[in-house]
């Protein structure tokens, strides 16, 4: 059996830098997938840190816990 799944809002990260050797110092960059239409209008391209982004999907993972495609636990 095949399953799809309609993922909620994506992003892939296309780079980072580890050199830092902690969460608030180390960043990753990622394409954002929301646009306009989601009521995102920041830049597609972005920077944080790896404590942000940690924070951002453990957020999402709160906000949405019934999404299937949630990969972080």
């Amino acid at each position: 059996m095949q399953r799809r799944y309609q993922a909620q809002h994506m992003i892939a990260v296309i780079g980072y830098n580890f050199s830092a050797g902690t969460t608030g110092g180390d960043t990753v960059t990622y394409v954002e997938s929301a646009g306009s239409v989601a009521g995102y209008n920041g830049p597609e391209t972005q920077t944080i840190s790896m404590a942000a982004l940690w924070a951002a999907m453990q957020s999402y993972n709160t906000d949405v816990p019934s999404d299937p495609v949630t990969v972080i636990s």
